[in-house]
């Protein structure tokens, strides 16, 4: 049983530092962009979509920490 309680508590571990990474670097792309925006408007448009999916990202990462 103390085996099982072990391996849970390291398999926990190891998700809280993945879901930290990741949650660092959705942070980093939303608040230290150094790319301009895309004077094309179907560029923007589609810089727009892929902004709001990591904001998703990001959120999701912080509810599940």
């Amino acid at each position: 049983m103390r085996m099982n309680l072990e391996q849970q508590k390291i398999t926990l571990q190891d998700l809280k530092h993945e879901l930290l990474d990741r949650v660092s670097r959705t942070h980093k792309h939303i608040h230290e962009r150094e790319e301009r925006v895309s004077g094309n408007f179907s560029d923007q448009s589609q810089e727009m979509e892929n902004q709001e999916l990591v904001y998703n990202l990001d959120q999701e990462g912080r509810n599940e920490l």
